[in-house]
């Protein structure tokens, strides 16, 4: 079932009086208990894409639909009970642990007091289980490595108990370990939790393994959508770059590769 939908969008930037366009005229899905990766080159307009289906930056056209409601129409308390966003910043949040962290995805159903009662807690103990971290829920955040951090941000937009959860790289800083084991939770979380789950990744590999279905921004600026088997077997893969890049992908790698 789709929960999440766009319509003829298109997004870019403005500077001053000039509009510039990176993607337009998308008609694009997201469904229900599966995990979609969008997938492209450096400055294609991924984050810029991810920022619009999230609420938090106006698209420059076109409409977002969640829940059959019009985004752009929603007051931002609302918007923040359907979708979470996980970005790539890094918060400058030593002082909190990581149950506090993680209590700060609670926000949109507690109001400006942000008092938290026994259902909050209950959420935030099921947050802490299923990202596997309750163990380290008294740590102090700036004693975390990369990759706890990163569980800590998954755990705080599950506490948020949306429908929609988007993350932008959210392997970015991660070695190859984490980067494994962080696409297998979101994985889990899709299958097992019904979310819908949208990442923008580079891990190739392990994106075209794990994922249900992807978004991809070839070198024209057009999104191409499907499962992994429909995205290979329609070569849709080797459009990420342009010829003059000399990249292309290599199927037994399943990654990119340099092309003499």
């Amino acid at each position: 079932m789709s929960i999440l939908s766009t319509h003829n969008l298109s997004v870019g930037f403005k500077n001053g009086g000039i509009v510039t366009t990176l993607l337009s005229q998308m008609n694009l899905t997201l469904e229900e208990g599966t995990l979609t990766a969008l997938i492209g080159r450096n400055g294609a307009g991924k984050s810029t894409l991810l920022r619009a289906v999230s609420g938090s930056e106006r698209p420059l056209g076109g409409s977002i639909i969640v829940n059959g409601k019009d985004l752009s129409r929603l007051p931002y308390s609302e918007v923040a009970r359907m979708i979470a966003l996980v970005s790539t910043e890094r918060l400058m949040v030593g002082a909190l642990t990581v149950r506090e962290m993680v209590e700060l995805g609670r926000q949109p159903h507690t109001g400006f007091m942000g008092r938290l009662d026994a259902k909050d807690r209950e959420v935030v103990n099921r947050a802490l289980a299923s990202t596997r971290i309750m163990h380290m829920s008294e740590k102090m955040m700036s004693q975390l490595s990369d990759g706890e951090r990163q569980k800590v941000m998954i755990a705080r937009a599950l506490a948020q108990e949306t429908p929609v959860i988007i993350l932008d790289e959210p392997t970015a800083f991660l070695d190859v370990a984490n980067r494994i084991r962080t696409m297998q939770l979101l994985s889990q979380l899709a299958h097992e939790q019904g979310k819908a789950v949208l990442l923008s990744s580079h891990d190739i590999s392990q994106t075209l393994r794990l994922a249900d279905s992807l978004w991809l921004v070839t070198s024209d600026s057009r999104v191409e959508c499907g499962t992994p088997a429909e995205i290979l077997e329609h070569g849709a893969m080797d459009k990420v770059f342009a010829p003059g890049w000399h990249i292309r992908f290599n199927r037994q790698l399943m990654d990119y590769d340099y092309e003499e």
